[in-house]
């Protein structure tokens, strides 16, 4: 479960929404996630859903774009044979396919090397350069690596090859040599989209050649484009954007036999292919190849055109990510086993964790799981003999590679960025390491970032149309994220844990009258908690289209559940999960946030068991009395605010009402209370929240009515009987009762006065005495009532479930 304090919720501008809406023929809603998502007016919403391959920009704009065409130009000419460098990861490898293809169908020669990761390691290596020089290549070409290749360019020009490098990551400070160098990054390319991931840059060199020789764009290669680009986890905005908006079309055409044989075998739906098809199913696949043996077996199954070879290949994959899934997790377990014994470890702050024989192909993955689940910097290695070799990850707000360059003399070599990196240490100093970090990471890690919700949706809003409306902000991943709403006092029914070994859970989510189907997944160790029909839960979810016999319906997939007061939980009986702590500081009155209680009865006599000294604080005396007349029991205290009982009170007070002021804490019986228990709900906040509302005047509206009550008066008297349609003249947010409100204002400066006449009262204006707004008293304590109920609303808002609000409020 997700601990309050780190969720922020957006508040959206729904006139702006409404108003883009309308010139784009969409609901709000959808708008309002297009703005969240940078759209800036009409033009640039028709872009943003429409863009297609017209938007992308001319390869030749790429620096050396036209020196690595004129270099393959001459090789295909001479027919002299070419060596494709690739790497593998998907990315690595659908560049690969992709070259290797594309020159093939143009005439050319082409041989292909993928290297081992834990044989070779990344990258373009000088024996691989002569190795393909042995075997009579005259043009080396490399995809998605070869920008820290300095040595292996250089003995290419020895083995009297020309080198062309095709590569997007981030460039070193000293920088290869090579005939011609594709990066958008290099600080000289005006190539415009400098986000395009190592096929990317691929397919435009690939474009590049078809323009040259008055060729139609390389459609048929787009699969790869899209496929690549998720799983290297690009931003997918811009160019990127049209490029998999293409691509996931292509691939939905299942022409790439491969591909075809692997959707077949993770059971998708080929009209249903999206983004996250290739996220989660396809891209694991294809990296397990690479993870725990040769990247080979993913580049053969995209090459071959036999749909009998494909289908054996795909299920070679299959059985690898498994394996590759088996492997990560019985590591993962070992670390949390060691955890278990070790606890005091979890308490530096940063983990770091070394085991023989642990497979380096996951330890990337594992260390991620691990930064989900614990929240702090995870450093996982593999003993080598006298060397552990791994990988580290960071959660958001740690600046990983900061960290490790100030203990950079403990290592032997490391590299990366903030949030992911590799390193190499001496397995004698792996505790020096951990000290080192231990002390980098108490400077450098800043507080976890917030969860960003898009903004509330009550679950009444939930169907369909909703659902297909959102299908069009797809492609969604990095920098075009899946919208994520939150939902407030959500119950489940039907709650049972699915999947392997119950890891995720199944329900119906329920809110008011609405019940809609869900999952949650790895959430299946809190089915107990969500199956408590005492609670309801402050949910944050996205939805989804689900299938069934042909039907579609929407279904919600909960991505976090905001934790309830561990107190709560204990009152109840309930048994916590795993992450929530079950005991609170006993220094002064501790706040037990109870309003997600659905049965207050029952917590009412659960607590009554456990104590005798009990008060309960209803909002004023009628709700009191209706208190102790429902619960006819003599030996309750019952009170309200306003006649609290003087001296110290019960060891448990529950508040039935949010208090008129915060003040009321600072004397007994609350401020000498053990606990305090918040047992009102959303609804009552929301009640006191509109009454302020409606009393609230100040200077601005005060103006406003009183030139709508010159109006009136102008063109005759008013009468008393007119009030509510002058209250409309207003402006809409004014209540009649407002106006009532505003008069009495101006009757105490003598600026209004009423005069009865028959059976009706009319009003008549003056010129008042001089008096400023400030001087009536109750202009003074209208503002003063609603200062205190802001102070109110700002405090109970953050226990209530800790939202961070990123738009303005709603005052």
């Amino acid at each position: 479960m997700l601990a309050p304090d780190r969720v922020a919720v957006g508040v959206p501008d729904w006139a702006r929404a409404q108003a883009l809406g309308s010139a784009l023929g969409v609901s709000p809603v959808l708008a309002a996630l297009m703005i969240g998502r940078g759209v800036t007016d009409a033009a640039h919403g028709r872009a943003y859903l429409e863009s297609g391959l017209e938007t992308c920009h001319d390869p030749f704009l790429m620096r050396d774009m036209p020196a690595a065409v004129e270099l393959l130009e001459e090789a295909l000419a001479r027919q002299e044979p070419i060596s494709v460098h690739g790497d593998y990861d998907v990315d690595g490898v659908s560049a690969t396919v992709l070259l290797v293809q594309g020159l093939r169908r143009l005439g050319g020669e082409v041989r292909y090397h993928v290297p081992h990761r834990v044989g070779e390691g990344y990258g373009l290596s000088p024996a691989a350069v002569e190795q393909a020089a042995a075997d009579g290549a005259r043009l080396l070409l490399t995809c998605d690596c070869g920008s820290s290749s300095l040595q292996a360019v250089e003995t290419a020009r020895r083995c009297g090859m020309r080198v062309i490098l095709s590569d997007h990551h981030q460039l070193p400070e000293v920088l290869p040599v090579p005939d011609a160098f594709l990066n958008p990054n290099l600080p000289d390319c005006p190539y415009p989209e400098k986000n395009l991931c190592g096929t990317g840059v691929a397919w435009k060199l690939l474009v590049a050649l078809h323009q040259r020789r008055g060729l139609p764009l390389p459609l048929e290669s787009l699969d790869l484009v899209a496929l690549a680009t998720i799983a290297d986890v690009v931003p997918l905005q811009g160019e990127n954007r049209a490029l998999v908006q293409a691509g996931l079309q292509a691939l939905a055409r299942l022409e790439r036999p491969g591909l075809a044989a692997l959707v077949a075998q993770c059971r998708l739906d080929q009209t249903a292919l999206s983004a996250q098809s290739v996220a989660f199913s396809l891209a694991p696949r294809l990296n397990a190849a690479g993870r725990l043996d040769s990247a080979d077996l993913a580049v053969e199954l995209l090459l071959d055109q036999d749909p009998e070879r494909c289908l054996v290949r795909a299920g070679e994959l299959d059985e690898l990510n498994t394996r590759r899934q088996e492997v990560e997790q019985s590591i993962r377990q070992a670390i949390v086993d060691l955890l278990e014994r070790e606890p005091s470890k979890l308490e530096r702050g940063v983990l770091v964790e070394a085991g023989e024989g642990w497979h380096h192909g996951v330890l990337g993955i594992t260390a991620a799981r691990l930064v989900e689940q614990f929240e702090r910097p995870v450093f996982v290695a593999t003993l080598e003999g006298e060397l552990a070799r791994g990988s580290a990850r960071a959660p958001l707000g740690m600046d990983l590679f900061a960290g490790m360059s100030r203990c950079s003399e403990v290592f032997v070599k490391f590299g990366g960025h903030a949030r992911a990196a590799g390193f190499t240490v001496e397995a004698s100093r792996l505790d020096e390491m951990r000290e080192c970090l231990t002390e980098a990471v108490v400077d450098l890690r800043q507080k976890a970032l917030p969860r960003t919700v898009d903004f509330e949706l009550p679950l009444k809003q939930v169907g369909m149309p909703l659902v297909r409306e959102l299908q069009r902000l797809e492609p969604l991943g990095e920098g075009n994220r899946r919208p994520l709403f939150l939902a407030r006092e959500v119950h489940f029914e039907k709650v049972r844990q699915v999947g392997h070994e119950g890891a995720h859970a199944s329900f119906l989510a329920c809110q008011g009258e609405v019940c809609l189907k869900g999952i949650a997944f790895r959430q299946g160790a809190h089915a107990e908690e969500m199956a408590s029909g005492d609670l309801s839960f402050d949910v944050l979810y996205t939805v989804e289209e689900d299938t069934w016999n042909g039907e579609s319906r929407p279904q919600l997939v909960i991505e976090a559940i905001l934790q309830p007061d561990p107190v709560v939980l204990e009152v109840l009986g309930v048994t916590a999960g795993p992450g929530i702590e079950t005991s609170l500081p006993r220094t002064g009155p501790a706040l037990v946030d109870s309003r997600r209680v659905r049965n207050r009865l029952r917590y009412l006599q659960a607590l009554r068991s456990r104590s005798d000294s009990l008060l309960l604080v209803a909002a004023g005396p009628r709700q009191a009395e209706k208190v102790r007349q429902h619960l006819n029991d003599s030996a309750l205290q019952v009170a309200c605010f306003e006649e609290l009982p003087s001296g110290p009170g019960p060891q448990e007070v529950l508040l039935l009402a949010p208090p008129p002021r915060l003040e009321v804490f600072d004397h007994p019986p609350l401020s000498s209370a053990h606990r305090i228990h918040l047992l009102f709900g959303c609804e009552q906040m929301e009640r006191q929240r509109q009454r302020v509302r409606v009393l609230y005047l100040d200077r601005e509206r005060m103006v406003r009515i009183w030139k709508a009550l010159v109006r009136r008066v102008a063109s005759g008297a008013l009468a008393e009987s007119e009030l509510e349609k002058v209250a409309r003249e207003v402006d809409q947010g004014t209540h009649p009762i407002t106006l009532r409100q505003a008069i009495r204002i101006l009757e105490e400066l003598d600026l209004a006065r009423w005069e009865l006449s028959g059976d009706q009262r009319w009003l008549s204006l003056g010129t008042g005495s001089g008096r400023r707004l400030e001087d009536s008293q109750r202009f003074t304590a209208l503002n003063h009532l609603r200062r205190e109920f802001l102070q109110v609303q700002r405090a109970f808002g953050r226990l209530q479930i800790g939202l961070i609000c990123a738009g303005a409020g709603n005052g």
